[in-house]
Protein backbone atom coordinates (compact mmCIF):
# COMPACT_ATOMS: atom_id res chain seq x y z
CA UNK A 1 0.00 0.00 0.00
CA UNK A 2 1.11 3.64 -0.90
CA UNK A 3 1.73 5.61 2.28
CA UNK A 4 -0.14 8.19 0.64
CA UNK A 5 -2.81 7.26 -2.04
CA UNK A 6 -4.72 10.45 -1.75
CA UNK A 7 -3.67 12.38 -5.01
CA UNK A 8 -4.91 15.24 -6.15
CA UNK A 9 -6.67 16.43 -2.89
CA UNK A 10 -8.71 19.41 -4.96
CA UNK A 11 -10.66 16.17 -6.28
CA UNK A 12 -11.87 16.32 -2.57
CA UNK A 13 -14.69 14.00 -3.11
CA UNK A 14 -12.67 11.27 -4.73
CA UNK A 15 -10.42 11.82 -1.46
CA UNK A 16 -13.18 10.95 1.17
CA UNK A 17 -14.37 8.21 -0.72
CA UNK A 18 -10.56 6.37 -0.76
CA UNK A 19 -10.00 7.39 3.28
CA UNK A 20 -14.04 5.67 3.84
CA UNK A 21 -12.87 2.45 1.85
CA UNK A 22 -9.59 2.57 3.23
CA UNK A 23 -10.72 2.85 6.52
CA UNK A 24 -13.24 0.27 6.36
CA UNK A 25 -10.63 -2.18 4.83
CA UNK A 26 -8.59 -1.52 7.63
CA UNK A 27 -5.68 -0.09 6.11
CA UNK A 28 -6.30 3.53 6.78
CA UNK A 29 -3.28 3.62 9.54
CA UNK A 30 -0.47 2.53 6.20
CA UNK A 31 -1.58 5.55 4.81
CA UNK A 32 -0.23 8.21 7.76
CA UNK A 33 1.79 9.88 5.46
CA UNK A 34 -0.50 10.94 3.22
CA UNK A 35 -2.94 11.59 6.24
CA UNK A 36 -0.35 14.08 7.60
CA UNK A 37 -0.36 15.88 4.06
CA UNK A 38 -3.78 16.30 3.98
CA UNK A 39 -3.77 17.85 7.74
CA UNK A 40 -1.44 20.27 6.43
CA UNK A 41 -3.55 21.03 3.34
CA UNK A 42 -5.09 24.63 4.53
CA UNK A 43 -7.58 24.72 1.06
CA UNK A 44 -10.35 22.25 2.05
CA UNK A 45 -11.94 22.27 5.83
CA UNK A 46 -13.76 18.66 5.21
CA UNK A 47 -10.85 16.69 4.30
CA UNK A 48 -8.86 17.57 7.20
CA UNK A 49 -12.18 17.47 9.55
CA UNK A 50 -12.65 13.81 8.42
CA UNK A 51 -8.96 12.80 8.91
CA UNK A 52 -8.86 13.92 12.38
CA UNK A 53 -12.23 12.13 13.20
CA UNK A 54 -10.37 8.63 11.58
CA UNK A 55 -7.13 8.99 13.34
CA UNK A 56 -8.48 9.38 16.60
CA UNK A 57 -9.59 5.26 15.37
CA UNK A 58 -6.13 4.73 14.35
CA UNK A 59 -4.63 1.30 16.29
CA UNK A 60 -0.80 2.83 15.79
CA UNK A 61 -0.67 6.23 15.23
CA UNK A 62 2.70 7.46 14.04
CA UNK A 63 4.57 9.93 16.52
CA UNK A 64 4.66 12.24 13.13
CA UNK A 65 0.60 12.07 12.94
CA UNK A 66 0.01 12.63 16.35
CA UNK A 67 2.44 15.94 16.25
CA UNK A 68 0.53 17.42 13.40
CA UNK A 69 -2.61 16.78 15.36
CA UNK A 70 -0.92 19.03 18.24
CA UNK A 71 -0.12 21.33 15.75
CA UNK A 72 -2.91 22.04 14.47
CA UNK A 73 -4.13 22.21 17.97
CA UNK A 74 -1.88 25.13 18.99
CA UNK A 75 -2.42 26.96 15.29
CA UNK A 76 -4.40 30.25 16.41
CA UNK A 77 -5.34 30.40 12.83
CA UNK A 78 -7.14 27.34 12.62
CA UNK A 79 -10.63 27.75 13.24
CA UNK A 80 -11.95 26.25 17.01
CA UNK A 81 -13.99 23.75 15.68
CA UNK A 82 -11.36 22.12 13.96
CA UNK A 83 -8.87 22.39 17.11
CA UNK A 84 -11.52 20.93 19.21
CA UNK A 85 -12.13 17.77 16.63
CA UNK A 86 -8.12 17.51 16.83
CA UNK A 87 -8.14 17.72 20.78
CA UNK A 88 -10.61 14.94 20.65
CA UNK A 89 -8.52 12.93 18.63
CA UNK A 90 -5.52 13.35 20.81
CA UNK A 91 -7.69 12.37 23.59
CA UNK A 92 -9.20 9.57 22.37
CA UNK A 93 -5.59 8.10 21.38
CA UNK A 94 -4.17 8.47 24.91
CA UNK A 95 -7.39 7.66 26.51
CA UNK A 96 -6.98 4.48 24.95
CA UNK A 97 -3.30 4.24 25.60
CA UNK A 98 -2.36 4.74 21.77
CA UNK A 99 0.25 7.16 22.31
CA UNK A 100 3.20 5.83 24.44
CA UNK A 101 3.88 7.46 27.37
CA UNK A 102 7.39 7.41 26.27
CA UNK A 103 6.56 9.71 23.03
CA UNK A 104 9.34 12.78 22.38
CA UNK A 105 7.54 15.84 23.11
CA UNK A 106 5.01 14.53 24.56
CA UNK A 107 5.51 16.80 28.20
CA UNK A 108 5.85 19.70 25.51
CA UNK A 109 2.45 19.08 24.52
CA UNK A 110 1.13 19.18 28.01
CA UNK A 111 2.91 22.67 28.78
CA UNK A 112 1.77 23.94 25.13
CA UNK A 113 -2.10 22.85 26.32
CA UNK A 114 -1.74 24.29 29.95
CA UNK A 115 -0.44 27.57 28.15
CA UNK A 116 -3.48 27.33 25.90
CA UNK A 117 -6.23 26.38 28.46
CA UNK A 118 -4.51 29.62 30.93
CA UNK A 119 -5.24 31.51 28.04
CA UNK A 120 -9.03 32.90 27.49
CA UNK A 121 -10.65 30.89 25.36
CA UNK A 122 -14.04 29.97 24.51
CA UNK A 123 -16.01 27.17 26.56
CA UNK A 124 -15.96 24.96 23.55
CA UNK A 125 -12.21 25.17 22.81
CA UNK A 126 -11.14 25.20 26.94
CA UNK A 127 -13.62 22.83 27.45
CA UNK A 128 -11.93 20.06 24.95
CA UNK A 129 -8.64 21.21 26.38
CA UNK A 130 -9.43 20.40 30.02
CA UNK A 131 -10.53 16.59 28.49
CA UNK A 132 -7.35 15.98 26.41
CA UNK A 133 -5.18 16.97 29.30
CA UNK A 134 -6.82 14.66 31.60
CA UNK A 135 -6.59 11.97 29.10
CA UNK A 136 -2.89 12.87 28.51
CA UNK A 137 -2.02 13.02 32.75
CA UNK A 138 -4.09 9.64 33.01
CA UNK A 139 -2.49 7.85 29.81
CA UNK A 140 0.80 9.00 30.95
CA UNK A 141 0.53 7.31 34.33
CA UNK A 142 -0.52 4.33 32.35
CA UNK A 143 -4.71 4.39 33.13
CA UNK A 144 -6.40 4.47 29.90
CA UNK A 145 -9.76 5.14 30.50
CA UNK A 146 -12.76 3.37 29.36
CA UNK A 147 -15.22 5.79 29.06
CA UNK A 148 -12.96 7.90 26.72
CA UNK A 149 -14.57 6.53 23.60
CA UNK A 150 -17.73 7.92 24.27
CA UNK A 151 -16.44 11.26 25.52
CA UNK A 152 -13.19 11.89 23.74
CA UNK A 153 -15.36 11.39 20.22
Amino acid sequence: MKQDPFGNLKEWGAVLDLLSQLDQKGVLGECQRGMIRILRYKENWRLREEVLKRSATLENPSQNLVQQIMAMIVDETIYYEARVLALHALARLAAEGRIPSATAGRMGWTLALQRLLAAHQPPLLANALADCLVYLDESSQGRPREDACRQAV
